[in-house]
């Protein structure tokens, strides 16, 4: 048997000396093989696998989890000489690479995607997180992650299997209620199918990153290396003129409109709008002070004149602890009771198609940046940490007022 050979990352209290990178530190095994050892910023340490394809290029790919901080089993969890093992066999059969990263895990110990996204609920929780927000997150954990992926563990998940989970949701129909619908989906439909799988794979890798971060994953190179579907976004298109959030208000009940002309006059959402109470009106710095918004972060929206007025006035002389907006009984607005009467009040209006109640939020987006408010103020009024959302999903009406202020003011040379 051919002798181990020596390295400064044989040793655990020599490899745990290493500061974090991402570039592993290797010894030669020969014939083109090497092992790595990567140190993580927070928990063990991995073992990787590197081997030439004999014109100059490398392949890198993980084999397991150091044994920095347990005991090696010899199956998830690796000694030095363990690994020296297991990448001496994957450089003579390497179609074991695969069986390897799959199959093997720590027994009943594995630290599964399941695990993670259960971790990942609780962590949301804490951080105070949004009853939709977590309802969402939990409906794909659920739904849709689970079912594919919650039984491999995470140091065996590869970016391969990522993908082909990704592709087979991409053409599977959407659910309805939590069932699977039967339809045929048309281009618009599969782009709308690709995009609901962009924004589940934003759930996963969230778990898994907070899973990294906790020390309970070795790496985060896999999943780090796929990408969402590109160009399946549509522009938000749906918003109200000024002249139709006039008549919608119109076709409202006193009690509804109220609510309805506070989402015109802030962008704020429905949830938010309910929660509000009368002390979070702020006469002093003319803001709406919104103590919980979806992210769970509270923000303050600055009011126009406007605002001000109508906040102004159905605040004077009332309690601060009251609820600042209420249904015509006296009682506050619960979920879902603004579904009915928005497409009433639609209807009303005249309307056609009839709008969702969150669809005054992107008429306050969409006609505030026509009016040239810059995407930064718009951003930070709707609650976005940046302004990608606003950019992805408004930034054509900004440009298409740039357009409409160079044809009014550009210079013309008017030259026959």
């Amino acid at each position: 048997m051919a002798r181990t050979p020596r390295s400064p990352i044989e040793g655990r209290t020599n490899r745990l000396k290493l500061p974090p990178a991402r570039k592993p530190v290797f010894v030669g095994l020969g014939e083109g093989v090497a092992l790595g050892y990567r140190r993580n910023v927070n928990g063990p340490g991995a073992w990787v696998v590197r081997r030439s394809d004999g014109k100059g290029g490398n392949s890198v790919r993980n084999i397991g989890v150091a044994d920095d901080f347990a005991d090696a089993d010899g199956s998830a969890v690796l000694s030095y000489q363990q690994a020296v093992a297991r990448c001496l066999a994957v450089a003579e059969k390497p179609e074991m690479l695969e069986e390897v990263r799959t199959t093997v895990r720590p027994s009943t110990d594995a630290y599964t995607v399941r695990r993670a996204l259960d971790d990942y609920l609780v962590h949301l929780e804490r951080e105070g997180r949004s009853k939709s927000a977590l309802a969402d997150a939990r409906n794909r954990a659920d739904a849709l992650i689970a079912p594919d992926l919650g039984d491999i563990a995470v140091e065996a998940l590869t970016a391969d299997r990522i993908r082909k989970w990704m592709d087979k949701l991409a053409v599977s129909p959407p659910r309805r209620r939590g069932k699977l619908t039967e339809q045929v989906l048309d281009d618009d439909g599969k782009r709308k199918r690709r995009d609901s799988v962009n924004r589940t794979l934003t759930t996963l890798k969230a778990a898994l990153n907070v899973s990294f971060r906790e020390g309970k994953a070795p790496s985060d190179a896999e999943w780090k290396r796929v990408q969402a579907f590109r160009a399946v976004v549509g522009a938000r298109t749906q918003w109200l003129t000024i002249e139709q959030a006039r008549k919608l208000l119109t076709g409202c009940p006193p009690d509804f409109a109220m609510l309805v002309r506070a989402a015109l006059l802030t962008g704020a959402r429905y949830g938010e709008l309910c929660r509000l109470k009368v002390s979070d009106y702020r006469a002093d710095s003319a803001t709406l002070f919104i103590s919980q918004s979806k992210s769970g972060k509270a923000r303050y929206i600055n009011l126009n004149s406007d605002g001000r007025a109508f906040f102004g006035e159905i605040a004077r002389g009332r309690q601060p602890s009251e609820i600042l907006l209420k249904r015509a009984d006296g009682t506050p607005w619960e979920r879902h009771n603004q579904i009915r009467r928005i497409a009433a009040a639609c209807s009303s209006a005249g309307i056609a198609p009839a709008i969702s109640f969150h669809e005054i939020r992107h008429t306050w987006a969409s006609l505030s940046i026509m009016a040239g408010m810059p995407l930064q103020v718009a951003a930070q009024m709707m609650g976005h940490s940046d302004t990608r959302m606003v950019e992805k999903h408004y930034g054509h009406m900004s440009r298409t007022f740039v357009a409409q202020q160079v044809e009014a003011f550009a210079p013309r040379l008017e030259i026959s």
